[in-house]
């Protein structure tokens, strides 16, 4: 059993520096470099330098790993044998967290599906793979005939209608076990049901006209789902009486969760990088059932122990390979996303239409909600010529801006000069410039000419050129100013009537 040690009650007493020369005198280096462990307290090690000790302490909820003197490595309890180190620092709990790092189980006992995962204080609930329960011992997901304590009313979560995520996995088109299945609503044919991570039930919507296909996974045109009639998402019914017919459930093989050294991302540091063997909880029960899939133990090595490396699978496009200092862990893209190892819009993977996948199989099908087609994306927010639109992030509808002067390009997904896009766009409208068809010679614009530029009033860090008759708006940037004189961006000393202007 772990303590909580005297060592850091005294802290409130004695001034810190005091009591680590104090600890550090009473302590001797075995070698001349190296990190070693407290005798007593789990928590606590040594840095020698010269044979000089120097006290360090782990973070809260992490216990210092003594395998190998040449690395200081923090790890949490389940991967650490502390031994007669029983003594631990005093607890810095949150709400939701015992202590402020860790893998802990959840503060409902009936939430036995599920366990958090706390970052300096910062709790993320994360549900086991379906079936499976948490085990404190273990710090991991297993079956609960492997569980050394009881979960018969095991909480789950209902939605206001009643649903809650079925027991087992659901194969997709393509015979792939979906990691966000979806299941059709029992009456209105625009509407379904999405159970991220197989067991969190989330409402999703049809765009309009369209309805829910429960073959194919992802909303159609009503002609094509039998039993649906209507306009789509205007009321439409379905006419059956069981509502998963056709969906062929997969039993999962028994796979031992248990986080161990080689799955288990080493804390280095201080620094805690451990967050992966979360995802990997959730993640290799996936790859374990997934049919053709490359296993852990054939992927390639990490090249490089240091450091952060992701590495596409060979086969599946939303797949690929992450090494965290050493450790190598199977990541999968979020829905939208795919791997090709120039994205970074989340988790190191891109927009699904900026990835070129090659002879790797890419799984299209979209997890929509309100205003998001898949859960990631970025789509036009309306039909017009807007400065802005919206960012789909984790099934959440955003609205993103442009940055001054630009509109949004739903085909090229990206924000360009409105000129760009005639007769869509009216430049003039944006920017709010109408271009001289002719201008003096001797005008300080002419010089410029044929793309004059012109100050914008009121914003001294900006300017308007016109291209082809058209307004653009540009931006000096680096911290320069527009001189209204010179039509040039000048440094903030070189531009004194601007500060004359804006003296206050």
């Amino acid at each position: 059993m772990l303590e909580v040690g005297k060592h850091v009650l005294l802290r409130g007493l004695l001034p810190l520096v005091i009591l680590a020369t104090l600890s550090g005198a009473q302590f001797r280096c075995p070698e001349p470099k190296g990190f070693y462990p407290d005798p007593e307290q789990c928590d606590l090690y040594y840095a020698c330098v010269d044979g000089q000790p120097e006290e360090k302490l782990c973070k809260d909820g992490l216990v210092f790993r003594d395998d190998n003197p040449k690395k200081e490595l923090c790890d949490i309890p389940a991967n650490v044998p502390c031994g007669d180190r029983t003594v631990l620092q005093e607890p810095q709990p949150s709400k939701g967290c015992p202590r402020a790092n860790g893998i802990f189980s959840h503060e409902d006992p009936t939430a036995c599906d599920r366990f958090v995962n706390c970052i300096d204080g910062v709790v993320q609930v994360v549900p086991c793979p379906p079936g499976l329960i948490y085990e404190p011992k273990m710090s991991s997901c297993v079956w609960p005939a492997d569980a050394t304590r009881l979960c018969e009313n095991a909480k789950r979560d209902v939605l206001d209608d009643g649903f809650v995520c079925p027991d087992g996995d659901v194969a997709g088109p393509s015979g792939r076990i979906l990691p966000h299945p979806t299941y059709p609503h029992p009456e209105d044919c625009a509407k379904f049901y999405i159970c991220k991570n197989g067991v969190v039930p989330q409402k999703g919507q049809c765009e309009p006209g369209t309805v829910y296909n429960e073959d194919s996974f992802r909303c159609t045109e009503p002609e094509s789902v039998q039993g649906c009639h209507g306009e789509g998402s205007e009321g439409s019914r379905r006419d059956r009486s069981e509502v998963y017919r056709g969906r062929h459930l997969k039993c999962a093989p028994i796979v031992n969760f248990a986080v161990r050294d080689s799955s288990q991302a080493e804390l280095s540091a201080g620094k805690m990088s451990y967050s992966r063997s979360v995802t990997l909880l959730l993640l290799l029960a996936i790859l374990a059932r997934a049919q053709g899939a490359t296993l852990l133990h054939d992927a390639p090595p990490c090249p490089d122990p240091y450091g952060i490396h992701a590495y596409a699978h060979p086969e599946d496009c939303g797949a690929f390979f992450l090494c965290t200092n050493g450790t190598l862990t199977f990541e999968y893209c979020e829905n939208g996303l795919l791997f090709d190892g120039h994205g970074a819009v989340h988790n190191h993977c891109n927009y699904n239409w900026a990835v070129d996948c090659g002879h790797r199989k890419a799984d299209y099908t979209p997890i929509s909600s309100p205003g998001c087609e898949y859960q990631f994306g970025v789509y036009p927010e309306s039909d017009s010529c807007s400065t802005t639109y919206i960012k789909c992030v984790h099934g959440d509808p955003l609205q993103a801006h442009c940055d001054p002067g630009l509109v949004y390009n739903a085909k090229t997904h990206t924000c360009v000069w409105p000129d760009e896009l005639i007769p869509f766009c009216n430049p003039e409208a944006i920017v709010g410039f109408k271009c001289p068809h002719k201008l003096p010679p001797n005008s300080p614009a002419a010089k410029f000419w044929p793309y004059p530029r012109f100050p914008v009033p009121s914003d001294c860090g900006r300017l308007i050129t016109c291209v082809d008759g058209h307004p653009r708006l540009l931006t000096c940037g680096d911290g320069k100013l527009f001189d209204s004189v010179s039509l040039t961006c000048l440094d903030p000393d070189e531009v004194p009537h601007w500060f004359v202007h804006f003296t206050f």
